[in-house]
């Protein structure tokens, strides 16, 4: 924000034009934040399994949930139950849930991540 104002003897009326052009820069760049990860899909995804959400939840909760798809492959069968929390405090699905969804032949769907995760939220459950 010091950046954009720049100096900090202007007045008051300079200060909101250039807060106001910082706001609508910033708007504006996660508007196509949004449309570019709306529109591309992560190459390292499942395709079958993760085609529910692939356009439907930023890159940065399914990166998340990949790192949780790895683990989950790696899940030893004597795995400690799970607790809930990474979900709880996340909001996206754990390597337990995933494990299970692997082991039931589903897929990750949008109602999976909490709605904060998705571009269009979900009504919820």
């Amino acid at each position: 924000m010091k950046d954009w104002i720049r100096v900090s003897t202007g007045d008051i009326s300079t200060v909101y034009e250039k807060l106001m052009l910082h706001h609508t820069q910033q708007r504006a760049q996660i508007s196509r934040d949004t449309a570019y990860q709306k529109a591309r899909v992560l190459l390292k995804l499942q395709p079958k399994f993760w085609s529910d959400v692939a356009k439907k939840v930023p890159h940065p909760a399914l990166k998340e949930a990949s790192r949780q798809y790895q683990l989950a492959q790696a899940l030893p069968a004597d795995a400690p139950p799970c607790t809930g929390t990474f979900t709880k405090v996340m909001g996206i699905p754990c390597a337990h849930a995933i494990k299970q969804k692997l082991a039931s032949k589903e897929q990750v769907r949008v109602y999976d991540f909490r709605s904060h995760w998705c571009f269009n939220k979900h009504p919820s459950k």
